[in-house]
């Protein structure tokens, strides 16, 4: 039988479902200055260890020493967006390790850092944000070079919402979508496929969807296709989509395939792999 949870690459648990909005302090903001002046190879150094230790974020303890190195080369180098790009990443999976008021925390700083990366970058588009212009209009001014910070923004604003109730994601809907959108014309395959993923599980969490999900479904198959190695666009398109248009053959079927698939077939993502296959056999049994 089918069951179904709210989910954005990886399971959250809802914080509420009263008609509350919940509020964030969007982080639009000029890099500060460096700590200090350290050599090149030094930062080198504190980024190749931040991704060694990335690399291997499922074992005990890898997940805080990419986080402390990136963390430190930041400080030395604050307008580095590809480092805040990557410590949004953390967060990112930190959320996917908690539930409630945790993953609401770390899908905020997520978010953040996204907006960092952005300000960082483009100080055109950090004008726009911080003037209040519509979110379209501030993210038409994002380059090809934003499109992992893009999809990051989508994918962790889209996580923070849901996990607040509809209500924000109401809220929250055009600043994710125009995010998605812009990411989706840069890179299809950005996070992993976040583009698509986002945009087809946000059009599943309005309240108008009901089961008139066509477009969900084209995104979604977009979004397998983009990164067909990964396997929690799988389980989002199972537990959004199938799920919600009661489609039993289609939701085993995804569920099916992402037992059987080979985790390290994607290294990259072989810790979201596992995880992913862990829920799929558990909403099987």
């Amino acid at each position: 039988m089918i069951g179904r949870s709210h989910i954005v690459v990886v399971a959250v648990a809802t914080l509420a479902a009263s008609g509350c909005i919940a509020k964030r302090t969007p982080a639009w903001a000029a890099p500060g200055v460096p700590f200090g002046a350290v050599s090149e190879q030094i930062l080198q150094d504190l980024a190749s260890s931040g991704e060694y230790a990335w690399k291997r974020r499922a074992e005990p303890g890898q997940l805080d020493e990419a986080a402390r190195a990136w963390g430190a080369a930041l400080r030395y180098n604050p307008t580095d967006a590809g480092l805040l790009v990557r410590l949004g990443r953390v967060a990112l999976r930190r959320a996917s390790l908690t539930r409630g008021a945790g993953a609401a925390t770390q899908l905020d700083m997520a978010t953040a850092f996204a907006e960092r990366a952005l300000a960082a970058r483009n100080d055109k588009l950090l004008a726009a944000a911080r003037a209040g212009k519509p979110p379209a209009e501030i993210f038409s001014l994002a380059e090809p070079v934003d499109a992992p910070a893009l999809a990051l923004y989508a994918e962790a604003l889209l996580g923070w919402s849901m996990v607040h109730g509809t209500p924000t994601v109401l809220k929250q809907r055009d600043f994710i979508t125009a995010a998605a959108a812009r990411a989706l014309g840069f890179d299809p395959a950005a996070g992993w496929g976040a583009p698509n993923r986002v945009l087809a599980t946000l059009e599943c969490e309005l309240p108008e969807a009901k089961q008139n999900l066509r477009d969900a479904r084209d995104r979604f198959e977009a979004a397998v296709a983009a990164a067909p190695a990964y396997l929690p666009t799988r389980l989002a398109y199972a537990e959004e989509y199938a799920a919600r248009v009661r489609d039993e053959a289609l939701y085993r079927k995804l569920l099916q395939e992402i037992v059987a698939a080979d985790p390290n077939a994607f290294p990259d993502a072989a810790a979201e792999n596992a995880d992913a296959q862990k829920r799929a056999r558990g909403l099987l049994k």
